[in-house]
């Protein structure tokens, strides 16, 4: 395996895992927004 090849791989590892926080970061979000509407609703 030549450098080339390693640096392609290590690049597509990080590209998903950066996929993958986005995603989960992503569902976070949505999450607290759920919350935050529930906890207005108890409140009200």
């Amino acid at each position: 395996m030549n450098n080339e090849e390693k640096k392609k791989r290590k690049h597509g590892r990080l590209v998903e895992q950066i996929a993958d926080d986005t995603k989960r970061i992503a569902d976070g979000t949505k999450q607290n927004k759920k919350r935050q509407k529930l906890k207005t609703n108890l409140h009200g």
